[in-house]
């Protein structure tokens, strides 16, 4: 898993707080939108293929 600055910034993280991992990924997705998102991106490996899906997270601030 990649992950930029610019999404560290976007999820609010400080730049190099991100696990770097698929679980630490899914912790940051809302609840209701990780089974969809786990489908979206399970589907894009098995293509080899760039998968495009809208979901909510948490912000490190707590927001949604």
């Amino acid at each position: 898993m990649t992950w930029s600055p610019e999404l560290e910034e976007l999820f609010g993280l400080p730049v190099g707080a991100f696990a770097g991992d698929e679980g630490a990924f899914l912790a940051l997705v809302h609840p209701d939108d990780r089974a969809a998102v786990t489908a979206a991106v399970s589907g894009a490996l098995a293509d080899r293929s760039d998968y495009l899906i809208e979901f909510r997270f948490k912000h490190a601030d707590g927001s949604l």
